[in-house]
Parts: structure tokens; C-alpha cells; sequence
């Protein structure tokens, strides 16, 4: 995330009621877990009923316009959920495909071990020894597409194939996908 989308992002808390930015807070600092469940949404959004209740007491072409923006908020946050919650189950999906890889110790350089294999992580192009106690996957692609575990997964999030041979990884098909 770059900078400007930090700072509108900063701006745009500001601008909240503070349990609502609290929960925001909470989602942006917890970015593992898939949503609120019900008690969290009571306590983070509890005042959101009263909407309703001052709705009720306007003015007709003034309660219209904010139930209309009110609509389309609904509408976004909704959208917004979803995307999170399936960016979740991706995360998820990927971790399993991950976990179930052969690792490899990168103590001292690869090529050493067999000529066949890089040095260097082809996606931050770092050599596998330089970052000690990262670990290094190979995907079943070929024996010589090694990755930093970390870089890979970042790339899996977005892609589901190998990042130099494009072969199609059977990431969907890891259980609970």
C-alpha cells in the first residue's frame, strides 16, 4: 500500500465516529481474520439502529437523500466484506498449498548443492542465503523454481500459476477450497 492510500485512508478515519474507526483499526491491524462476527458488529456499530429513528423525524426530501446515501454505504461496506472474506479464503488456500511444498535450507548457496538450482529468489532477486531463516519453497513445477516462501505466497495471492514457467498450480484444490 502507497503512501497516498495511507494518508486518504488516515483522512478518511478521521472523519468517524471513534468505535467505528476502532473497528477499521482493528481490521487494518488484524488483516488475518475474515470479518467481525456478530458480538463485534453489536459493539463496534451498535448506534446504527438509531439511523432509523432520526430518519423517521426529517424532513421527507432530506430523510430520502440520506437514506439514499445510507443505501449506497450499505452497499459498499457489503461489497467491501465480500472481497474481504474471499481475499481471506485465498490466503487460506494458499497457506495449505504452501504448507504442503518441499522446503529447503538455504544455509549456503544453492548451486553449491546442485548446479541446477538458483542462487537468488527470482522474484525479489535476494539470494536465498543473504536472508537467514526465511524459508525457501521449490513448486512442483521443476526442481530448479525456488522462492522465498513469503515473496511466493504475496504472488499466489494474485496469480495461480508459477511466475517463470507459468505452469497452473493446484492451489483450488487443497482441503476446505
Amino acid at each position: 500500500m502507497d503512501q497516498t492510500n495511507i494518508e486518504g485512508i488516515d483522512e478518511a478515519l478521521q472523519n468517524l465516529a471513534p468505535e467505528h474507526r476502532a473497528a477499521y483499526v482493528e481490521l487494518i491491524n488484524n488483516s488475518s481474520r475474515g470479518g467481525f462476527n456478530d458480538q463485534e458488529l453489536r459493539f463496534y456499530f451498535h448506534d446504527l439502529d438509531r439511523i432509523h429513528f432520526v430518519l423517521i423525524n426529517m424532513q421527507e426530501s432530506v430523510a430520502d437523500i440520506l437514506l439514499n446515501l445510507v443505501i449506497q454505504w450499505s452497499t459498499i461496506i457489503a461489497s467491501l466484506d465480500e472481497t474481504r472474506e474471499s481475499s481471506f479464503r485465498r490466503r487460506l488456500q494458499v497457506q495449505g498449498f504452501l504448507d504442503n511444498l518441499v522446503l529447503l535450507n538455504p544455509i549456503r548457496s544453492q548451486s553449491e548443492i546442485d548446479p541446477s538450482l538458483p542462487d537468488d529468489c527470482p522474484i525479489c532477486q535476494e539470494q536465498f542465503s543473504e536472508r537467514l531463516g526465511a524459508a525457501v519453497v521449490q513448486l512442483p513445477c521443476h526442481s530448479s523454481h525456488t522462492y522465498h516462501r513469503d515473496c511466493i505466497q504475496e504472488w499466489l495471492q494474485e496469480n495461480s500459476n508459477c511466475p517463470l514457467c507459468r505452469f497452473e498450480l493446484p492451489i483450488r484444490q487443497q482441503p476446505g477450497g
